[in-house]
């Protein structure tokens, strides 16, 4: 939009310019129809035409400005969507660092949940600790991993959103009726 209507304002001010062109007529005439083709009915006329706008200068100035107005517009349009364009990556590559930096913890809190299941089910089996608290071992390793593997997912999301900011796109490709793509 901005390179077009950039170059609508050449064309505006080229309104101010004299316009130069050359014309030709060839032709026939005549007031009987059977003299029509008669070498004495054959006429031509070739020569410049000149065109300039002078009363109206005040109009084309006009137009000049009212065009470079729309490309302001067309500039403040483009620098509002690259702007946009810049927020919604950055956004995108915050989350991917937070979310990084979150799936890192729930790793080692996830390991560590293992850890302590793995004790508690050995001191059971030694005689040393119930069996709530195995259970209570268990629960927190399940819920853990569930962290994890959210995380895990919220990455691949944060991932995607980068991948569309950044401008990327995909093609849907669905098989038809006759087996082609």
């Amino acid at each position: 939009d901005l390179a077009a209507q950039t170059a609508l304002i050449g064309v505006a001010m080229g309104d101010l310019l004299p316009k130069f062109s050359f014309t030709s007529d060839l032709g026939f005439t005549s007031k009987q129809s059977r003299n029509w083709f008669n070498h004495g009915s054959f006429y031509s006329s070739f020569g410049p035409s000149f065109s300039w706008s002078i009363i109206d200068f005040g109009r084309v100035r006009a137009n000049i400005e009212a065009q470079e107005a729309l490309k302001d517009q067309a500039a403040s349009r483009y620098k509002g969507a690259v702007l946009t364009a810049l927020k919604e990556v950055e956004d995108a590559l915050v989350s991917m660092a937070t979310e990084s930096k979150r799936l890192s913890q729930l790793l080692k809190a996830y390991e560590l949940s293992q850890e302590a299941s793995r004790l508690a089910q050995s001191r059971y089996e030694a005689g040393v600790e119930d069996f709530i608290v195995v259970l209570n071992t268990e629960i927190t390793r399940n819920a853990q991993e569930i962290n994890f593997i959210q995380s895990q997912t919220n990455l691949s999301l944060n991932a995607i959103t980068l991948y569309k900011a950044l401008g990327g796109g995909w093609r849907l490709v669905t098989e038809n009726t006759h087996g082609t793509h």
